[in-house]
């Protein structure tokens, strides 16, 4: 996934290539950014926030997020249903 950290409105967004973007207001200053992405992904996923696990990428605008319970196939339909 990538990350747009600073941006001017919230939104979590599936790419052509199948992958997700997520923008965020927040800045990526002491996690905050990282911690938006988690909460943005989690309702778009339409799961609880503790299920959202950042497993590589802390430092990047690049991430791996683990979603429990679900699929990667899972996880993009969720998106897709939620963000329109």
């Amino acid at each position: 996934m990538h990350v747009r950290p600073g941006a001017r409105a919230e939104c979590v967004s599936v790419t052509d290539d199948g992958g997700l973007l997520v923008a965020t207001r927040a800045r990526a200053v002491d996690g905050r950014a990282n911690e938006a992405v988690r909460r943005l992904v989690a309702q778009a996923a339409g799961v609880p926030l503790r299920e959202v696990l950042l497993v590589h990428g802390e430092r990047s605008r690049t991430k791996l997020l683990q979603i429990a319970n679900l699929t990667p196939q899972e996880a993009l339909a969720n998106v897709e249903r939620n963000s329109r």
